[in-house]
């Protein structure tokens, strides 16, 4: 088994998180899990956004706050985009530092210390440039998520028509049936009361079930309103999640060109 993997059990255990809740954390792509034929691992990567959706849910209950799955992906959306910005500040002013330094040891060292300091700072860029690359994935995974979800078809919708749809026909063979038993009594065959008062009950409730579809149709339709407007909404965070990618992937091939030139000048 791959380092650094945990069963279910154990990560609900360590995080104290139930295993429901991991279950679920995952169905709706909060994290990702790692499926064996012996269960369900998730990596120790994956902890430290665990305990950040298990306390995003403890603040908004101790609050009385409703917050639904959506909030937590856009807080921990933005959260990946603020802990960037913040590594690429850190980053220029290690590259400042660096350069002052650089020009310090060649006037008091020389070349042999300046090399030195160099090879050293060269391998801290190599490091934050991978965390930066970690971070442009996890960005660019959230994306491909949302784009599902701006994709995904109206199923809800769909099952309610179906059902609407077959309370329709079920109201016309109900329909058909009463209306052969009053021809029957009509052409002096025996009746059938009992048979004709259950049609109509259930002609009767058939009426009722179809308003309700009716009713839950509209109610779905404003739903569906509604979630057409968080999409967009979500669209333009995307937007703006693309430019934040874009702009962490100008500024990983600016210090990849800066490694490079560091590498041609000390022969690395």
């Amino acid at each position: 088994m791959e380092k650094g993997l945990k069963s279910i059990a154990e990560t609900a255990r360590e995080l104290n998180v139930t295993t429901a809740q991991l279950r679920y954390w995952d169905k709706q792509e909060l994290i990702t899990s790692i499926k064996e034929s012996s269960g369900r691992y998730f990596h120790e990567s994956e902890f430290e956004k665990i305990i950040r959706i298990r306390d995003l849910f403890e603040e908004a209950r101790k609050a009385g706050i409703k917050r639904t799955y959506d909030d937590i992906r856009r807080e921990l959306m933005a959260e990946n985009m603020l802990m960037e910005k913040e590594e690429n500040e850190t980053l220029t002013q290690q590259e400042k530092v660096l350069s002052v330094a650089f020009e310090r040891v060649l006037q008091e060292q020389g070349f042999d210390q300046a090399f030195q300091l160099i090879a050293g700072e060269l391998n801290k860029i190599v490091t934050t440039n991978q965390q930066l690359q970690s971070e442009v994935n996890e960005l660019k995974r959230s994306m491909n998520q949302m784009t599902l979800r701006l994709d995904a078809p109206k199923e809800e919708e769909k099952q309610l028509r179906a059902e609407l749809d077959q309370t329709n026909q079920t109201l016309k063979e109900v329909a058909a049936a009463l209306e052969a038993r009053e021809k029957e009594e009509a052409s002096g065959k025996k009746t059938y009361e009992e048979e004709t008062k259950k049609a109509q009950e259930t002609l009767e409730t058939y009426k009722k079930e179809q308003e309700e579809m009716k009713k839950k149709l509209e109610e779905m339709t404003k739903k569906e309103e509604e979630r057409e407007a968080r999409l967009k909404e979500e669209e333009n965070q995307r937007q703006q999640a693309e430019e934040a990618l874009k702009k962490a992937q100008e500024e990983q091939e600016e210090k990849q060109a800066k490694k490079g030139f560091f590498a041609k000048l000390f022969g690395g």
